[in-house]
């Protein structure tokens, strides 16, 4: 019986350092040599917020769930708990979640982060500025027009070389914004 105990607490512990060791996740980018690339992407989670102990991701690619009577352009979001966000991430930027457990099926989801891998931004050649700069400046934009505290989704960024101007298209509840931003 006592050996049965031993083990127990043996496992307990082990179980609980394991835990711990979940609790804090970790953060890599995908490639050290290339944090910028010339290429958009829509791989990824755009992320549009960060607390003191997490972030909240948005798809940056929509899903179609009009064949079943649902939204034509719908846009996943998760509020996940990460105490290294606000040391490791900024608002703007592409990343990929590994989550710790299960995702609460809330809108917007909600769930624990084991591991966020941060990807390239997209900076064209000649531009100044990089895609989470542009993201950001948009996000401010959209926070002085619009009078909804629903979660955005960055629809579509573009760069214009010629007019050396950014286009970010945003949709926020079923309003879609359009804007201009300045490559300074």
């Amino acid at each position: 019986m006592k050996k049965g105990k031993g083990f127990l607490i043996v496992s307990l512990i082990v179980l609980l350092f394991l835990m711990g060791c979940s609790l804090n996740g970790h953060t890599e980018k995908t490639d050290s040599n290339a944090d910028t690339s010339d290429k958009a992407s829509k791989k990824g989670l755009y992320v549009l917020s960060i607390e003191e102990q997490g972030m909240m991701v948005v798809n940056a690619i929509p899903s179609d769930f009009s064949s079943n009577g649902g939204e034509k352009e719908y846009f996943d979001a998760i509020s996940y708990h990460y105490p290294k966000a606000s040391e490791e991430l900024e608002v703007g930027q592409r990343v990929l979640v590994e989550a710790d457990g299960p995702i609460l099926e809330s809108y917007p989801g909600q769930g624990k982060a084991k591991k966020v891998t941060i990807l390239p931004e997209y900076k064209p050649d000649k531009a100044d500025l990089s895609e989470s700069q542009v993201v950001r400046k948009a996000l401010k934009e959209l926070e002085s027009e619009s009078t909804s505290n629903w979660i955005a989704a960055i629809r579509n960024i573009t760069y214009d070389k010629e007019k050396d101007t950014w286009k970010v298209d945003i949709k926020q509840e079923e309003s879609m914004y359009e804007f201009d931003i300045d490559d300074k």
